[in-house]
């Protein structure tokens, strides 16, 4: 199949590209001209088997060309970082429907358009629960991402109608090699410390990188997954402080328990607006903003993988261990570690 993904470049873009090429299909892989390339020709020595295309989501026009004639478009573009509302909103929201019009105007009958949300869209969940994709949204004030991801799902609710194979992902945490924003969470327990917010537990999804992309495989390949929204995950829901633990044994043989450093939610919050505030001055947003300490604070963040192993026959390859001991491996052999 030719098979195009916007934001290849990206975290899950770069793996998703490996995979599809180890899969046998023809890869597209839409970037801007100025996108940092490091991580995908990291794991894809070359680029070969990649032909690499160039598009904004942002902008209607540089889609049109590259969408036609593919037989599948998965569509990673976004932002995780922002100044406000109308930057996440432009890159979240704006981009995506631009890519379904494109798709209506150039390729109307294309075989799967797969769209990315995030967890961050349904809202946090309460202590032993799973949120399902049926949920209703759960407002958290003050994040700005999560509230992007959710209005796109809003704003393309009419496309389903349009574009009968259209489908959405929501990723929860992704963690694998290559992730740089989540360095920090392996550097603090190799001092033998754990960085948690408030006293109450904190339960967090997980979902290795690989999984989220053999889960995205199984909905281009899958007739089901047409107008479905998919959580993908790995292992089961993990306390935020026993992920930190785990890091310390299987990275670091860290037998004895980490020493905690519990930072009330309020604080956290503040220390994310300052860090927003600078990074307006310099003109270069942070990730751990506001908005990312608001999610942090949260109650949780637990969803269920359960409909994507019943309409997709998907399963996770991974466990939380063997997730953070590679990715922990390419952080040290990378040097950041």
């Amino acid at each position: 199949m030719k098979i195009l993904v916007t934001g290849a470049n990206g975290f899950i873009g770069s793996h998703l590209c490996k995979l599809l090429l180890e899969k046998g299909e023809e890869v597209f892989a839409m970037v801007r001209k100025t996108s940092d390339l490091t991580l995908m020709k990291d794991l894809n020595p070359g680029l070969d088997g990649i032909e690499l295309v160039y598009g904004d989501t942002r902008y209607i026009d540089t889609l049109k060309d590259n969408f036609v004639g593919k037989d599948a478009i998965i569509s990673l573009a976004g932002s995780i970082k922002g100044f406000n509302q109308a930057d996440y909103d432009q890159h979240n929201v704006d981009g995506n429907i631009n890519v379904c019009e494109a798709v209506i105007e150039v390729n109307p009958n294309i075989k799967r358009l797969i769209l990315t949300s995030s967890a961050a869209a349904a809202g946090p969940s309460k202590t032993g629960e799973q949120l399902t994709e049926e949920e209703p949204y759960r407002i958290l004030d003050g994040d700005q991402y999560g509230a992007s991801k959710r209005r796109m799902e809003q704003e393309i609710k009419p496309y389903f109608n349009k574009i009968k194979t259209l489908c959405i992902v929501r990723p929860p945490v992704v963690l694998g090699p290559g992730d740089m924003p989540s360095l920090d969470l392996y550097k603090i327990p190799k001092k033998g410390r754990k960085l948690i917010v408030g006293k109450e537990p904190h339960y967090y999804s997980i979902a290795a990188v690989q999984d989220i992309c053999s889960g995205i495989y199984q909905m281009v390949l899958n007739e089901q997954a047409n107008g479905e929204v998919f959580y993908f995950t790995t292992g089961e829901p993990i306390e935020w402080g026993e992920l930190q633990e785990v890091i310390g044994r299987v990275v670091f043989d860290r037998n004895e328990p980490l020493k905690t450093i519990a930072i009330p939610p309020k604080l956290a919050i503040f220390a994310g607006a300052l860090m927003s505030f600078f990074g307006r001055i310099i003109r270069k947003p942070p990730f751990l903003s506001k908005t990312k300490m608001t999610e942090g604070a949260a109650s949780g963040w637990s969803v269920s993988r359960k409909k994507a192993e019943e309409l997709l026959n998907w399963t996770p390859s991974y466990t939380i261990e063997s997730l953070v001991k590679e990715s922990g491996e390419w952080y040290k052999a990378h040097g950041f570690l």
